[in-house]
C-alpha cells in the first residue's frame, strides 16, 4: 500500500513516542492508506456570507 505524507508523520510520532515511554513489545507502527477520494463541493452564495 501506498505512503502519505500524513502517515509518515503519524508513523515517526507515534513510534518516538513509544521509544521514548520504553515499550520494546510494542514493535513498530505503520500507517498506510486504504482509501482516499478528492472531493469538490460547491458553497451556495447564502453560505458564504455566514
Amino acid at each position: 500500500l501506498q505512503t502519505t505524507r500524513l502517515g509518515n508523520h503519524l508513523e515517526d510520532r507515534v513510534n518516538k513516542f513509544l521509544r521514548r515511554q520504553n515499550h520494546p513489545e510494542a514493535g513498530e507502527v505503520f500507517v498506510r492508506v486504504v482509501a482516499s477520494s478528492d472531493k469538490t463541493v460547491e458553497v451556495k452564495p447564502g453560505m458564504k456570507s455566514r
